[in-house]
């Protein structure tokens, strides 16, 4: 989380510099008659960084109307005695805050925007929480046309067909892959649209060597230190495979299609098409912390934000090999540039809509209690509207909901449409994760007995079993106590 924040921060102090010279960008409201109030509230997790929210989400719409005024209403905190909170403290904050929310919009001041979370949003649209954008819209003819599919899809498949919030920016995935590996294989490269087992199939003719020559297939992440189970969870994520029933009784993962996906990757694993974790105390050096720019990796999942780190890694290869030829005559002979492309992420037959790694950023809607609709929307139009992408686009490590502002950075030619396909995966079971908090901890049991698996301790089918039994018991525990922890997460 600090990370993505120090990014954040730093788009948005560079992006606060353009502000006094964009007086002929937009056209000023200073004429109207009185200065008016649009509360916004949020549950991003923004409460002590609240200058950071402004630089990035009102800093342009307030210069743009001068008479209006934003007040900010921070709902939930992300820090803890001034230190990152812990995992399960955020997940508990992040749910806490939405029961908030929902007293706020109630109350006799309540927010005219609201701003949350793309898994909160069906619990306000199905509480007739949010008003209904369309014919809103229309009147005020702002075009849906030209923005992704992955925002209005997205946020139409939770509303019934309906839009009830916009949201300005998006991030996601595609495949990336290492041109010069497919051509010393001599096997075409990856196309966008490819099923998960055409991927994989690709991923095993590519793999070849061993040692310091070893060049792995596939990866769910350049970044060497993932794990394989939250790789999994990925590949499993558009099936909507379910973890425990929708009452969060019973588990559910005693079942064949569990088993054949586990094996699917175990087999993967075995077959040595995906690389070993790296052993985080050797040597760095070559930037051998991602197995895609150390050249070691034909296909793997990146997201919109490292395109910029493998450009940034490959300008440092460029000149150390400069460097060198100048100090030495020779050329640097342990790394090269990487020649590479993307496509879209693989898709499974029949949940092609469906794209893991998809989050819609800054969800924003309008209160139904608002008695400043107007100025609600017309906020929304303009955080969403092309001249604030248009600006936005030039400093920003997210993908613009206004597409045609999408585009290759720092002269770079690649496939960017490969981010802006598919429709993120439908939240499931937030209201269950509000009652019984600590529920997702059920996924831990699942990650233990995948490593059991791992290391050839047990079979598939019985690590599912013995995930089941103790998934089961912890479910009957939390049945009896909804805040009850797993014994293995217990503070002694």
């Amino acid at each position: 989380m600090r990370k993505w924040k120090n990014k954040i921060l730093a788009a948005a102090l560079t992006f606060s510099l353009m502000v006094p010279v964009l007086s002929g960008c937009f056209k000023s409201d200073s004429s109207s008659e009185d200065e008016q109030t649009l509360r916004i509230a949020t549950t991003l997790g923004f409460g002590a960084d609240a200058e950071i929210f402004r630089l990035q989400y009102t800093e342009l719409f307030e210069y743009a109307h001068p008479n209006t005024r934003i007040e900010l209403i921070p709902i939930g905190e992300e820090r803890s005695g001034g230190q990152l909170a812990a995992e399960s403290e955020l997940e508990k904050n992040r749910q806490d805050s939405l029961v908030k929310l929902k007293e706020l919009m109630q109350g006799d001041h309540p927010p005219d925007v609201v701003m949350v979370n793309y898994d909160q949003l069906p619990e306000l649209i199905k509480e007739n929480r949010l008003l209904e954008l369309d014919a809103k819209l229309k009147k005020d003819k702002f075009s849906l046309s030209g923005l992704a599919d992955p925002v209005v899809k997205g946020i139409r498949q939770v509303g019934n067909g309906s839009l009830f919030a916009l949201a300005p920016t998006f991030s996601s995935s595609a495949l990336i892959y290492n041109k010069k590996i497919f051509d010393e294989a001599g096997i075409p490269y990856p196309k966008n649209n490819m099923n998960w087992e055409e991927t994989f199939e690709l991923a095993k003719k590519v793999t070849t060597g061993e040692g310091e020559d070893k060049k792995y297939g596939f990866s769910f992440s350049t970044q060497s230190q993932t794990d394989l189970f939250s790789g999994m969870l990925l590949y499993t994520a558009p099936l909507q495979m379910r973890m425990y029933d929708e009452q969060g009784t019973k588990m559910t993962v005693d079942t064949d299609e569990w088993e054949k996906s586990w094996n699917t990757i175990l087999e993967l694993n075995k077959a040595g098409v995906l690389p070993n974790p790296l052993n985080m105390t050797q040597d760095q050096k070559n930037m051998a912390f991602d197995d895609f720019i150390s050249g070691k990796l034909a296909m793997g999942i990146v997201t919109y934000s490292q395109i910029n780190q493998i450009a940034q890694a490959n300008k440092q290869v460029i000149g150390q090999q400069s460097n060198n030829q100048k100090t030495t005559g020779n050329k640097a002979k342990s790394v090269s540039p990487i020649e590479w492309d993307v496509v879209s992420l693989p898709v499974h037959p029949g949940t092609s809509k469906w794209t893991p790694n998809l989050n819609l950023n800054g969800v924003m809607g309008i209160n139904n209690r608002s008695s400043k609709q107007k100025l609600a929307l017309q906020y929304l139009e303009f955080v969403n509207g092309e001249e604030w992408a248009r600006l936005r686009s030039k400093n920003s490590y997210n993908l613009m909901a206004q597409k045609k502002y999408n585009k290759p950075k720092d002269g770079l030619n690649y496939n960017i449409d490969a981010f802006i396909q598919g429709v993120p995966v439908p939240p499931s079971d937030y209201k269950l994760q509000l009652e019984k908090p600590n529920i997702n901890m059920v996924q831990g049991m699942g990650r233990k007995q995948f490593l059991e698996v791992l290391q050839g301790n047990i079979g598939t089918r019985e690590a599912l079993k013995e995930w089941q039994a103790s998934g089961n018991a912890f479910l009957q525990k939390l049945k009896n106590d909804p805040k009850a922890v797993h014994e293995a997460n217990e503070v002694k």
